[in-house]
């Protein structure tokens, strides 16, 4: 049977984050000391704490968006920016860890959509600073390119750079962008006219994948069918 080709999918700084499962912290320990118990913190590996929003839901799905990973069902892409925002945020140095969902799952790199390295996020102990020079950055690449700034338009002022982002999957010809943003997600459906990338959940790109092998199945089937005389 001829395998089919993986999706492509450019996975958000938040879903690589979320990939994280455990952590290294500390738990509180009770010790007899001669004929004294003393109380201390004992270092430990935690799990993360489940949340209480819509958005546990979705990262529920995320082992199953893994898995279809490590099937080679879907085929996984970030950027160097993407890179660069996980080092500004919890967790975000450990996507490739032991500790994650994604640890040993290829993530190619796609390339810069203006064709240049592009520097949006800075070490936050210098946050003011790089800040500016990512809104810089951002304005001149609306200057630049026409193309990205009709996404800015499309995602809502104040989405520059999540707009860069989908737009860097949009240039590698990658048709979905995962997320667990839903805000993002939103402000896609509420665009004036439908974006060339489909900004999915979770849960959603689960059903795409289903869906595309359900239809490939039946395609398949119908091909081989040859009626009876």
């Amino acid at each position: 049977m001829r395998k089919r080709t993986p999706l492509p999918v450019f996975l958000d700084a938040n879903i690589l984050r979320f990939g994280v499962t455990h952590y290294f912290g500390t738990v509180p320990e009770t010790v007899k000391w001669g004929d004294r118990e003393v109380t201390g913190e004992l270092a430990a590996l935690l799990p993360r704490k489940k949340r209480s929003d819509w958005l546990q839901a979705e990262l529920d799905v995320l082992p199953k968006v893994a898995a279809l990973a490590r099937a080679n069902r879907i085929a996984c892409w970030y950027s160097r920016e993407i890179n660069r925002e996980l080092m500004s945020l919890r967790y975000g140095g450990m996507v490739q860890s032991e500790l994650s969902l994604w640890h040993g799952i290829e993530i190619r790199e796609c390339g810069e959509p203006l064709g240049e390295r592009a520097f949006i996020i800075a070490p936050s102990l210098y946050k003011d600073y790089a800040d500016d020079q990512r809104n810089e950055f951002l304005e001149n690449a609306r200057k630049r390119d026409p193309e990205y700034d009709a996404f800015c338009k499309a995602l809502g002022e104040g989405r520059e750079a999540d707009a860069y982002h989908v737009f860097t999957a949009h240039r590698a010809g990658i048709k979905f962008f995962l997320t667990c943003d839903g805000k993002l997600r939103d402000a896609a459906r509420r665009a004036g006219a439908p974006l060339p990338v489909s900004i999915v959940l979770p849960s959603e790109l689960l059903q795409r994948v289903h869906s595309r092998t359900l239809s490939g199945r039946m395609a398949r089937a119908a091909k081989a069918f040859r009626p009876g005389p």
